[in-house]
């Protein structure tokens, strides 16, 4: 490690751009601050402008590292910006709490002090968090006022940080006495809640309901409508958190007194709680939503439209809750029927994201979309295979089969037969995926489904199919009139040979390219790429094709620089 960080050192020196030289020195600051070698990257400071060092002691200071006490100061007495001298002083402050404790930190508090300026964030919330541990509970608020000064947004952060940390600790108490010292209403309302959650999680009832009946009438007594929801959106988490669907549906009748807003938060109750809320919490919640939107009135288009998405809110929320039929009844009536079907299509692909596999194939035949349909059995069909539900999948795919194959065959989007070549593809028939790809009638899809093909036959085919298809692709991509399309088919195949393990192959596509400057930005990316690879000489190897002496510099770095960050892994 220490030979490329000399090696990288040497490289620099002979840059002959200085903007360029500081920032590749800018960059090993951060590559060895990430390799917690921040001692090697103070060794950088000296050599970069004054304001790129203030940043880079930033980056230096927010990683903990030994004998700070003595290492920190001197790294602060360099820094001339204020705004980076505060930034910086708060990690010092927060690194000297985790490692010297409370009162040694409070002392480089008072040593550091430079005109009075304000402590950064991180020291600010290390400090309060150990005052109230030792139950100075004032001086921790004192902290964060003079911290933020006259920024009330970092005050109220803060000071919800505190209460947040307090809870975790097991201080509910502690938290629930300093909720008045809010000074935003938004913030308060949300802190009590937790408090209330915290209190209820721990037996006290009776201290509970009074926390969340007082965060309700603080929510109450917020102006702005979507301010109130952002704050009934955090109290119904507490609630769920804390079991107590009761609150949740309290709160949901202090958002709005309009009966369209409170169905909407009722819905937000049954999606937030899927899984957490029994049966008996959540359907009745759900009726309540369907009363209030079937009084409804749609006179105008607008008006449809916000009933529409009022109804699309509530299907999603009863399939998340576990009851597929009550989601279709809530989707039809969604008087817009593109709506309903893009709706019906999404709610059966997060079914099949949440691995209810089965009930999303019951529901497919619902869809009238045959496109929307056969996606849907295919995205099955590849789930239920990795999940080992093979019975499952192989009907999903015979499905979509007959949808595109059979006697009774539709019409179906490129889309929908590339995704069937690339699944037949992912199953070893590259043969197939290739006689699908070429009724393909979009040329750019037909582009890209040559290569996912080809990457699949890279892995998992021979020699002889590895070359067959590569000609395949390299052909399709010659056709293609558009250079700038040619260009970037050609950095999507270079992706899929190096991930495939066949770099070399990868660099030899640079010839495709006849102008300089777009070879080079090829032989970027495809650097790039070799990098996220560590295929390190392959990547020096790339850089050697590229005309602009800078760009070969600066791409010579980014290997130093690679190889240095795969060095700490080691």
């Amino acid at each position: 490690m220490e030979t490329l960080n000399t090696g990288l050192a040497r490289h620099e020196d002979s840059m002959p751009d200085p903007n360029a030289q500081t920032l590749a020195r800018l960059q090993r600051v951060m590559a060895l601050v990430a390799g917690q070698r921040p001692d090697l990257a103070e060794d950088i400071l000296e050599d970069l402008p004054t304001e790129t060092r203030d940043f880079a002691i930033v980056e230096i200071m927010a990683f903990a590292a030994s004998e700070w006490t003595q290492r920190g100061q001197t790294l602060l007495l360099q820094i001339e910006n204020p705004q980076f001298y505060s930034t910086a002083r708060g990690y010092y402050i927060e690194s000297v709490v985790a490692e010297a404790g409370l009162d040694a930190a409070l002392q480089e508090l008072e040593d550091t002090n430079r005109l009075e300026q304000r402590l950064g964030s991180p020291g600010v919330l290390a400090l309060a968090d150990a005052l109230a541990s030792r139950g100075r509970l004032q001086d921790a608020l004192e902290i964060i006022q003079q911290g933020a000064a006259d920024d009330e947004v970092q005050y109220n952060t803060q000071l919800n940080a505190l209460v947040v940390g307090l809870i975790n600790d097991g201080s509910v108490a502690d938290a629930e006495s300093i909720l008045t010292y809010f000074r935003d209403p938004v913030r308060q309302s949300i802190a009590t809640s937790a408090v209330a959650a915290a209190l209820s999680m721990n037996g006290g009832t009776a201290q509970a309901d009074a926390a969340f009946s007082q965060a309700l009438a603080t929510m109450a007594a917020v102006d702005s409508p979507e301010a109130r929801f952002c704050v009934f959106d955090s109290l119904l988490r507490n609630a769920v958190d804390a079991d107590r669907a009761d609150w949740a549906v309290a709160a949901a009748r202090n958002v709005s007194p309009l009966p369209a807003d409170l169905a909407v938060a009722l819905g937000m109750i049954v999606e937030r709680g899927a899984g957490r809320l029994t049966e008996d919490q959540w359907r009745p919640i759900v009726h309540e939503a369907i009363a209030l939107l079937e009084g409804q009135c749609m006179a105008t288009p607008a008006a449809r439209g916000r009933l529409d998405n009022s109804w699309s809110q509530l299907a999603f929320a009863a399939a998340r809750a576990g009851d597929p039929i009550l989601a279709l009844s809530l989707n039809a009536r969604i008087s817009d029927p593109g709506w309903q079907a893009q709706d019906l299509s999404l709610m059966i692909s997060n079914l099949i994201d949440d691995s209810k596999l089965q009930t999303a194939f019951d529901l497919l035949p619902r869809l009238t979309d045959m496109d929307m349909r056969a996606q849907g059995y295919i995205l099955l069909a590849e789930v239920a295979d990795f999940s080992g539900m093979t019975v499952l999948g192989e009907e999903a795919i015979r499905m979509a089969y007959a949808l595109v194959d059979g006697s009774n065959h539709v019409w179906l989007s490129d889309e929908t037969i590339g995704n069937l070549a690339q699944y037949e593809a992912r199953m070893g028939n590259f043969q197939g995926a290739e006689m699908r790809i070429r009724g393909l009638t979009n040329s750019e899809l037909q582009a890209r489904a040559h290569i996912i093909n080809l990457g699949f036959a890279a892995v998992n085919g021979s020699q002889g199919d590895f070359e067959t298809y590569l000609a395949i692709v390299q052909n399709e991509i010659d056709a293609i009139p558009d250079v700038g399309l040619q260009h970037e088919l050609l950095r999507r195949l270079a992706m899929e040979l190096i991930a495939a393990g066949r770099a070399e192959p990868a660099l030899n596509l640079a010839g495709a390219i006849e102008e300089g400057t777009a070879k080079d930005v090829f032989l970027s990316n495809v650097t790039a790429i070799l990098l996220s690879h560590r295929e390190f000489a392959l990547a020096d190897e790339a850089i050697t094709g590229m005309s602009d002496p800078g760009l070969r510099d600066m791409q010579q770095h980014q290997v130093l620089l690679a190889a240095l960050r795969a060095s700490f892994s080691e």
